[in-house]
């Protein structure tokens, strides 16, 4: 499956490449205060210390193409298919289908609850589909990358002070993804 759905995404891209579709890859990620850094480079006999903190995660979610155009989204504690719907419909206000749109999603179970699949089909109609990926083929979607990137090189040990500061530090570089943060997807 995993080599089908690889094929089928470049399938995809060239689709999208020749103006035919519209294709955005869409994921939730969860930041907390315990930074995932686990080395620094330190002067010879110093130390660096930050408390491990419990709770306050910060979950983001977002839409990406391989333009690096990003919708984002964050919310403290967890997501939901409220949360997803709302963000699904606050989507498609800021990038109506103009043509046949594809988001590239995991199978979270919110993803696919009951009220989601009702509003599934009424997206259908506005012209936004949604594929979803097997099970345990996450790397197949590209905004993992984004979060790979965020969590590990955007993000400094000095924005894990308190639940603001990373906050903050994540909106600002969300805000930027495209102008002063990019991912080359190729």
């Amino acid at each position: 499956m995993f080599n089908f759905f690889k094929e089928e995404i470049k399938h995809l891209r060239c689709q999208e490449l020749d103006g035919k579709i519209q294709l955005w890859f869409y994921d939730e990620t969860g930041i907390s205060l315990n930074p995932t850094s686990i080395y620094a480079w330190l002067p010879k006999d110093s130390a660096c210390q930050l408390p491990a903190q419990r709770g306050n995660i910060l979950t983001i979610a977002g839409f990406i193409q391989v333009d690096n155009t990003l919708q984002a989204y964050s919310c403290q504690g967890s997501m939901s298919s409220e949360l997803f719907i709302e963000y699904v419909e606050d989507f498609l206000k800021h990038y109506p289908p103009n043509k046949k749109t594809i988001v590239i999603l995991d199978n979270a179970s919110f993803h696919k609850s009951a009220t989601v699949k009702i509003k599934m089909s009424l997206w259908k109609e506005q012209n936004l589909y949604f594929q979803f990926l097997p099970p345990y083929c996450s790397e197949l979607n590209l905004i993992e990358i984004l979060w790979h990137h965020l969590k590990h090189l955007w993000i400094k040990i000095e924005h894990y002070k308190t639940a603001d500061t990373i906050k903050n530090a994540v909106d600002e570089i969300l805000s930027q993804v495209k102008h002063k943060y990019t991912i080359n997807f190729n």
